[in-house]
């Protein structure tokens, strides 16, 4: 029987621990990218997790820049609405321009029927990146197939906290991934 799967507690990202991490956005990236081209022409998938004792507002700048006026990058960003002034967690988006007048990036895809695209200035978007993801890193996949029904629909804080702790969970900072066609 094919199993259509959707929804809370039954497809893998909305299933606790919820969305997904750095490690898992470049590996899925490296695998997709690379399997899809038959030209012999790769990519470069490129994590830089924000750590503010090894990394500064201008190098983020730096590098982001760079990538976006290669026609060959992409980037994507990995931070938490609430430092930048949204409601809720964490949040993949791709970063769409930069505005050298504002000093601030265009941030799109931030969720359309809450938040259009912004333009977040380099210090705010740097302070949304350099969080942690309270489970960035955890059993993959292993884990989450042995998390009962009651487990994956955990609504407590209890419940939640209890789910996170046999799912492994580790806090790991946030931030970004350049894709570069090579």
């Amino acid at each position: 029987e094919l199993d259509e799967g959707g929804g809370p507690g039954v497809d893998g990202i909305l299933s606790p621990p919820y969305g997904l991490s750095m490690p898992q956005i470049s590996g899925l990236l490296r695998c997709h990218l690379n399997a899809t081209t038959s030209s012999g022409i790769g990519w470069s998938v490129q994590e830089q997790y924000v750590d503010k004792s090894h990394i500064t507002p201008g190098k983020m700048r730096f590098d982001l820049k760079n990538a976006l006026s290669d026609p060959n990058s992409r980037v994507l960003v990995n931070y938490d609405r609430s430092a930048i002034g949204q409601v809720g967690g964490g949040h993949w988006s791709p970063v769409g321009s930069y505005s050298e007048k504002q000093d601030a990036f265009l941030i799109l895809d931030v969720a359309k029927y809450k938040y259009p695209p912004v333009w977040i200035p380099t210090e705010r978007l740097f302070d949304g990146l350099a969080t942690y993801d309270d489970c960035g890193l955890w059993d993959f996949p292993s884990a989450q197939d042995k998390l009962s029904q009651e487990e994956r629909m955990a609504h407590t804080e209890e419940g939640y906290a209890a789910t996170m702790s046999k799912l492994g969970c580790q806090k790991e900072l946030r931030g970004y991934i350049t894709v570069t066609r090579t």
